[in-house]
């Protein structure tokens, strides 16, 4: 399945930096239009690299969906704790949208790793 977007998300994800960095501040435009997007190519099967780039992206837009995906994977992660982590850190850049549980939960594991 392609999207409209693919080579934009791909730029984002590819090794030229300036457009990596073009890609990444038209996404940050988008907002949440790009979401579902980004997580169809997270799920897609991804590099662990892409993946960081995608949960970073999805930490830096909010929302929703993008919160759910950031749930999912630290609470699912079990082979890249390096996926989880990033998972946490953008929940926690989003803490004014979780529960105080939630914050306490990811505060102790943040602390601990």
């Amino acid at each position: 399945m392609t999207s409209k977007h693919d080579s934009l998300i791909q730029q984002y994800l590819g090794d030229n930096n300036l457009e990596h960095t073009v890609a990444r501040m038209i996404l940050i435009a988008m907002g949440e239009d790009i979401v579902e997007e980004l997580i169809d190519t997270y799920y897609a099967g991804i590099s662990v690299e892409n993946g960081l780039l995608i949960l970073k992206m999805l930490a830096k837009i909010g929302g929703y969906e993008s919160l759910n995906v950031l749930r999912d994977v630290f609470t699912y992660e079990a082979e890249s704790p390096i996926l989880k982590r990033t998972a946490a850190l953008g929940l926690m850049d989003n803490a004014q949208n979780l529960s105080p549980d939630e914050y306490e939960q990811l505060s102790d594991y943040l602390s601990n790793t």
